[in-house]
């Protein structure tokens, strides 16, 4: 028998696949502290992706419980196991207070995020509105982040996702109390055996 992190095969060619949902959903359910004028706590937050089997298609992030005195300062990058990123949040929901909302960020959504209206309870797009270059201090990447998650199509999924947090300037703070929730799309395709047969051996080949 042969084994590994998604599959088994054994003698008798019986094959066994961990089923992954799609969309494959990962959940870190741990609060972020957003300081003030500083990056948040844990700095990133990151979800492990494991035995999603094809490319990515689509892929949405929800913030539990975003909590913000000041919404404008946060800003808020989703990062690939690759390196890739998604600025998902910038200078949004103006100078109104946010209270334990949840909040979907998904490129589908019928709306963007508000610049100068009250964040609430909701999907939409990703919304950038800072002028200037958002600095996120290392170990965020370094390179310029797409604006829409929609740039992540065709991404390996697997290893880890993370979400890196900073608020940019001086007088207020909040939290995302319940975590935040990655849910990803996959392009989804039959398993299929391809060059079965039996070696000289006796042992049984075959290519998934």
């Amino acid at each position: 028998e042969v084994s590994g992190a998604c599959n088994t095969a054994s003698a008798s060619a019986n094959v066994g696949v961990i089923h992954v949902p799609n969309p494959a959903i990962y959940t870190n359910s741990g609060a972020t502290t957003i300081y003030d004028n500083a990056q948040a706590f844990p700095y990133p937050s990151s979800v492990r992706v494991t035995c999603v089997p094809q490319s990515i298609k689509r892929a949405t992030v929800t913030l539990r419980g975003f909590t913000h005195s000041y919404p404008d300062d946060v800003d808020v990058l989703l990062m690939t196991p690759a390196g890739g990123c998604v600025l998902l949040m910038s200078d949004a929901g103006s100078g109104s207070l946010a209270n334990n909302i949840n909040i979907t960020m998904d490129d589908s959504a019928a709306m963007a995020l508000p610049d100068s209206a009250q964040l609430f309870t909701g999907i939409f797009r990703p919304g950038n509105y800072d002028t200037d270059s958002d600095a996120f201090p290392v170990p965020a990447p370094k390179a310029p982040p797409a604006t829409t998650l929609g740039a992540l199509a065709g991404s390996d999924a697997n290893g880890f996702w993370s979400l890196f947090v900073v608020d940019d300037y001086q007088l207020d703070s909040g939290a995302i109390n319940n975590g935040w929730v990655l849910r990803l799309y996959w392009e989804s395709n039959p398993v299929r055996i391809m060059n079965a047969c039996t070696l000289p051996t006796g042992a049984f080949r075959m290519t998934l």
